[in-house]
């Protein structure tokens, strides 16, 4: 018997503590498995140990030896000492001359006479002890001394990671760890093994709400020792959360108690102020569940009341405050209206954002704020028509720099990237400047004019031009933020990267300056570092940096589906096509909330590639299909990615005309400053033998100044196809393995198998190919290659045995026979002309050697 579900480590760690004599004091929230970890350890015991298993409660805490009754010996006195000495007499009998162990469940309920025994038979007697409690609890004093004296070591048990979450989730659901059911389910529970089983449980019960009745009880019984005071005070952070700290409300001595208890946690917002959170957000809905309108209309009341009394106004604070008045049938003035709809678009709410813009609207006369809120909520349901109408009128009805600059920008993001109408921009940002009379807001208005010029293709003057303004001193943290994001988004297009690191390690440093960046401006930031790190070879690097904001992003729910897009792209370069389409797909539902910049019509053309790439092409046409109903979807920038998709499309049987639609992408790409994306266009159709007609399209990057590593790679390899060079094929995927692109590794040793006449060298890059991707990797070529390579079982047997793994160990973990394994050690050796598992490693993975792999020779 085996503990599962990611607790593997932790329960060697605690038999390893255990066989080196040590105690053990085991903590964790409620549900994470501390008491079946410890029923794991009386399960795993060995034949000479004996394990004294103590379940202590509160309904025996107060009993004397309630805990260790058992244990008690059937003798006629009440004298606790002649008990401790008879109990320690018994167990030694039980134990029978093995090593003893004492493992105490809920410690923290155990009474003073059970602890004295315990303190006889383990720090006198020196027999280990494992106890588990809940965090947050306290322990007897007396515990306490005992755990101080044997020198405890302290275990914290924490949630479960994804993939041991989602296994056990499956294994509940009795379906595959790919299940789509299982995502939502993972994300409620965050890791928590026991509320992960209850929220199966009801989910197999069709609960609509999720929650089982034995979940409510167990919470309940939670919050049954709370005073009054502190369950009001609990009650108001289930409904305001996140909760300023702040706040008169807020009684800081019932927070420190609810935070030991683990029911709430504090932390730092974006602003830096303190927050208050539930623990879980399951425990946020039994309690919201079981509160009546009566009293949750007075808990928003009071909420309302304190932070309509509070002197500071944070993000988001506007929307907390405006959802709580209209909660107690309360409507919140225009200017409060406005301010929370736009919150409330930003955080995906876009249904309490149209109810709070009329309000907005309702004043006399509607403001800016309203009126550009109400263009922001047109524009990200697809209205642009609408979007632009309002728009203009906050233009006119702006006051300040601050608002005429924001409704400018609004205004040229549509005219360019909705509409295709440069010159309609131009004109909006050319009165704006002549409105302004602020030097930074100037500035930022002269950004906006050379963004316009870069779109035109004027880059070196666009380019002079945001230098100049970065070397100004008088240019204040907004002018900086504006001028460098211009300047990567120049950088990354171009594939000029020289200063790349240099403007996002600025970019980070002025972003502490509040108001510097919108949400969606984060989201463009932090999606052109992934697209930058990929460009730089890095695709590793790529993800982590994709991960760690998404990671943030989530817990303020901000627009985050930029990023989400640059990740799906980056996780197709690396192979891993199953995953970059569930990224896709997410991307595909946040940008239904959100979509500032029209990123639709791309997400879209990259998830129906990779539809078809998995061969999914149904879902892949109709994607294709509703992507032509998009606003905005025949801009240059939006064309290249369908064109993309259309190659693939046509690729399964027509690489000809497949070839002819990227390189169509790639003109598109040219003609505007979109030369990354017409390079990755170029190199689909490497991918399907047309390298040879490549010739003009190449031409035009040779004079370009590139210093992009990955992207100057695509070029190499695309020349190295065209003039059939073997050794730089076999170059080239070699570098592609090392920036950990096995999409491209995979095709390009095919290529490589292809070009050898010589049979060894060809199963060796062919296996190569069949190990670092899908055989959509492969193209047309998939089966050719396949045929030549070690076959899937063989590949498997191989990578154990090049890492070391003995024949038996192989055969137990594939399930053959060592006679199996060692018939096709010899079949793969002699493929490979290898003699043995050291002289393995280096030819199934020689891009990640620096120097060449060992020649192969003929015995």
């Amino acid at each position: 018997m085996r503990v599962t579900w990611g607790r593997e480590h932790e329960r060697l760690a605690l038999q390893a503590a255990v066989d080196r004599g040590n105690s053990v004091l085991l903590t964790g929230p409620m549900g994470v498995g501390k008491t079946q970890l410890l029923r794991q350890l009386v399960a795993d015991r060995s034949d000479d140990q004996w394990i004294g298993l103590v379940v202590a409660n509160e309904a025996a805490s107060t009993v004397p030896f309630g805990a260790v009754a058992a244990w008690l010996p059937d003798i006629d006195t009440n004298a606790p000492a002649a008990l401790i000495r008879a109990a320690v007499r018994r167990l030694e009998s039980l134990a029978g001359g093995r090593q003893a162990i004492v493992v105490v469940d809920d410690a923290n309920h155990l009474d003073p006479a059970s602890t004295a025994l315990l303190y006889e038979v383990c720090a006198v007697r020196g027999t280990p002890l494992v106890a588990a409690m809940r965090s947050g609890q306290q322990l007897p004093a007396a515990v306490v001394e005992l755990c101080q004296r044997l020198g405890c070591d302290y275990v914290e048990l924490g949630p479960l990671d994804p993939v041991a979450a989602r296994e056990l989730v499956a294994s509940r659901l009795g379906a595959a760890t790919d299940d789509p059911r299982i995502d939502a389910l993972v994300k409620r529970a965050r890791g928590n093994p026991l509320l992960l089983t209850e929220l199966v449980l009801a989910h197999l019960a069709n609960q609509q709400d999720g929650l089982t009745d034995h979940l409510v009880e167990l919470v309940r019984a939670r919050l049954a020792t709370l005073s009054h005071d502190a369950h009001s005070l609990l009650e108001l952070v289930m409904i305001g959360e996140p909760l300023p700290a702040d706040l008169d409300i807020v009684d800081h001595g019932l927070l420190v108690g609810l935070e030991r208890s683990a029911l709430v946690g504090t932390s730092h917002d974006a602003d830096g102020a303190t927050v208050i959170r539930s623990a879980h957000p399951l425990y946020s809905e039994v309690i919201l569940r079981q509160m009546t309108p009566v009293a949750r209309r007075l808990a928003a009341k009071r909420l309302a009341d304190s932070m309509l009394q509070s002197s500071a106004r944070r993000r988001g604070d506007a929307l907390r405050l405006a959802g709580w008045l209209l909660e107690v049938g309360e409507v919140p003035d225009p200017l409060l209206a406005a301010a929370a709809a736009r919150e409330a678009v930003v955080w995906s709410q876009p249904e309490l954002a149209s109810r709070l813009v009329h309000i907005a609207l309702d004043g006399e006369p509607a403001r800016y704020e309203a009126w550009y809120v109400a263009g922001h909520l047109s524009q990200i349901s697809g209205d642009t028509t609408t979007a632009l109408q309002h728009f203009h009128r906050a233009l006119d009805a702006a006051v300040h720099d601050d608002d005429v600059c924001e409704a400018t920008e609004a205004l040229m993001q549509i005219y360019t990237l909705f509409n295709d109408d440069p010159g309609a921009a131009s004109n909006v940002v050319n009165q704006a400047i002549d409105r302004v009379t602020d030097p930074p807001h100037r500035q930022k208005l002269i950004l906006d004019r050379i963004l316009l010029h870069t779109w035109a293709g004027q880059v070196g003057d666009a380019s002079v031009a945001t230098a100049e303004l970065l070397a100004d001193e008088d240019s204040d943290a907004r002018v900086e933020w504006t001028a460098r994001m211009n300047a990567l988004f120049v950088e990354e297009h171009l594939m000029r990267l020289t200063d790349a690191d240099d403007h996002l390690s600025h970019l980070e440093q002025v972003l502490p300056d509040a108001g510097i960046a919108t949400p969606a401006g984060l989201d463009m930031l932090h999606s052109r570092e992934v697209a930058i790190r990929i460009e730089q070879g890095r695709l590793h690097a790529a993800v982590e940096a994709a991960d760690r904001w998404l990671d943030r992003a989530s817990q303020t729910q901000a627009p985050r589906h930029l990023t989400t897009l640059a990740l799906g792209h980056a996780r197709w370069m690396l192979g891993d096509v199953a995953g970059a389409r569930a990224t896709l797909d997410t991307a595909l539902t946040e940008i239904d909330h959100y979509n500032m910049i029209n990123a639709t019509p791309q997400v879209i053309s990259l998830a129906a590639t990779l539809a078809v790439i998995d061969g999914d092409r149904a879902t892949a046409e109709q994607m294709l299909a509703t992507g032509d109903q998009s606003v905005g979807a025949d801009s240059p920038h939006n064309q290249i990615w369908r064109l993309r998709a259309e190659g693939w499309m046509a690729a399964a049987t027509d690489s000809v005309a497949a070839v002819t639609a990227f390189i169509e992408a790639a003109t598109v790409g040219f003609g505007g400053i979109y030369l990354d994306h017409a390079l990755l266009a170029l190199h689909d159709a490497v991918l399907f033998d047309g390298a040879d007609r490549l010739g003009a399209e190449l031409a035009h990057l040779e004079n370009a100044p590139l210093n992009a590593p990955f992207m100057t790679l695509l070029i190499d390899h695309a020349k190295a196809r065209a003039n059939n060079d073997l050794d730089t094929i076999v170059s080239c995927a070699k570098r592609f393995e090392t920036c950990g692109a096995g999409w491209y590794a995979a095709n390009t040793w095919q290529a490589a198998a292809r070009q050898h006449h010589d049979p060894v060298h060809r199963a060796r890059a062919a296996t190569r190919a069949v190990m670092l991707a899908p055989s959509a990797a492969l193209g047309p070529h998939a089966r050719e290659t396949a045929g030549w390579a070690l076959s899937r079982r063989r590949i498997d047997i191989a990578k154990r045995a090049a890492a070391g793994a003995s024949s038996r160990s192989i055969a137990d973990e594939l399930f053959l026979s060592v006679r199996t394994v060692e018939n096709n050690l010899r079949q793969i050796y002699r493929m490979l002309d290898v003699d043995n598992r050291t002289n393995l490693a280096p030819v199934l993975a020689p891009g990640r050697r620096t120097a060449a792999s060992t020649p192969p020779h003929h015995r």
